[in-house]
């Protein structure tokens, strides 16, 4: 009994040790790698970087909207988990930017998709999505949309954030 007590604890403080580790890995400001670019504008690179892992600039065509309804796997599902609405679906032209330093999503995107309502068809209220409403099939858009480490919690994650949509 003494030894599975010694052990657990042994577990708790190594992965207490590592979850710091990580965290002080993942704040320290390190140069940015170039993972891909299409333009060679080295100076203009380099103003945009900042704390991130990846952050994708790229012109994107609508594809479709349509109405989807999340797995189910929570007691809130459908209608409460913030997963289940209308989504706008979007396919890559042509990238501008493609910056990396870190792990996350560091392959280029082919499609991409933004929720711009909740499961009662309420529009969502973030900023960017004034530009989505008005578009129609074929319309094409610039985003920059950027992917965060979020070390608030005592699990790490990768956060998405769209930084801008417009219209091109």
């Amino acid at each position: 009994m003494k030894n599975i007590i010694w052990a657990i604890s042994f577990l708790v403080i190594l992965s207490s040790c590592n979850q710091k580790t990580l965290k002080n890995t993942i704040d320290k400001k390190t140069e940015a790698k170039t993972v891909a670019k299409d333009s060679g504008n080295e100076a203009k690179e380099s103003n945009m970087i900042n704390e991130f892992t990846t952050r994708h600039v790229f012109i994107a065509e609508l594809e479709k909207t349509e109405y989807a309804t999340c797995m189910g796997m929570t007691s809130m599902c459908p209608k409460e988990c913030g997963n289940s609405g209308e989504f706008v679906h979007f396919k890559t032209v042509k990238y501008i930017a493609h910056l990396g330093k870190g792990q996350a999503r560091q392959e280029k995107m082919d499609h991409y998709r933004i929720q711009r309502s909740d499961y009662y068809k309420k529009p969502l209220t973030a900023p960017h999505l004034n530009v989505l409403k008005d578009l129609k099939a074929g319309d094409q858009v610039k985003i920059t949309v950027e992917y965060v480490y979020d070390t608030t919690k005592s699990v790490v994650r990768t956060v998405e954030h769209i930084i801008s949509i417009e219209k091109v």
